[in-house]
């Protein structure tokens, strides 16, 4: 019913399972058999611990020690403020821009762990913040962005990547098929959208520059009149992934159990 792999280490016994690895053997489930991975562990005086995944505090997709870099739940919203008021003084000074609120924020519990069980994590997203303009002219988009990722630099956060430039894209030529389609051009400085990312896995800042003006077809600036939205802005949202402060310390407790072990594919798509 399941697939097992083994794994050797040479390290000696430590204060948690994970560092004390002789065999790692892991059962990953199949179609039809239990939805939660399970990890056996076996130390060198040949106890054996058998450890279910449906007990990891995180998520299959979230690295579970940069949560606890990130602010918590009591300090995100504060810290969100902080970066749009410096981004918002940066961009009004240079370019005179006013700017609007679009949409609510909202925190979210996390149904589950990746794994069939149950997630300490919550995950706030932001209110967006969109300008009444956007910069034109050769650079100026870039200019944007750079001056946009001062700021993120300041709070300890990356560099913004734009996604149409991403390198991850499994198909390229499909990838640059869908640019196409959507731009009418394989040139990015035409393109009449760029959205762009920066994130540190549990905490994220994104932007979007738009400007109808640059789409020939007419097509985009029908869309954006449609949801009430201005044909040329600057937009920024933010975004964390983080733990509770009252069940940190529960958080940090069931993490060890899983410290070292090398974390299977998600099981499941909560």
């Amino acid at each position: 019913m399941g697939t097992e792999t083994k794994r050797r280490s040479s390290g000696s016994i430590g204060e948690s399972w994970g560092a004390a690895l002789a065999v790692v053997a892991l059962s990953a489930s199949l179609a039809g058999c239990s939805s939660s991975p399970e990890t056996t562990i076996v130390d060198d005086s040949g106890d054996e611990r058998t450890i279910s995944w449906s007990d990891y505090p995180a998520h299959a997709n979230t690295d579970a020690q940069s949560i606890l870099s990130a602010p918590r739940p009591e300090h995100a919203e504060n810290r969100e403020q902080r970066i749009f008021t410096e981004i918002e003084t940066v961009l009004s000074e240079e370019y005179g821009f006013d700017w609007m609120t679009e949409g609510e924020p909202g925190w979210f519990e996390q149904e589950g762990n990746g794994y069939g069980g149950e997630s300490y994590l919550m995950t706030y997203n932001s209110v967006g913040r969109m300008s009444d303009g956007v910069p034109t002219g050769p650079g100026a988009w870039r200019d944007v962005l750079t001056q946009i990722d001062e700021v993120l630099t300041d709070y300890g956060l990356e560099g913004l990547e734009l996604h149409h430039a991403s390198s991850s894209r499994p198909d390229e030529e499909q990838w640059r098929d869908e640019l196409f389609e959507k731009y009418g051009t394989t040139d990015p400085d035409e393109y009449w959208q760029w959205a762009a990312t920066s994130s540190n896995n549990s905490e994220w800042v994104s932007v979007t520059l738009t400007d109808v003006a640059k789409d020939p077809s007419g097509d985009a600036a029908d869309v954006r009149a449609d949801v009430n939205l201005p044909g040329q802005s600057v937009s920024i949202s933010y975004g964390v992934t983080t733990v509770p402060a009252d069940v940190e310390d529960d958080y940090r407790q069931a993490l060890e159990s899983f410290e070292g072990l090398p974390k299977p594919e998600p099981t499941t798509s909560d």
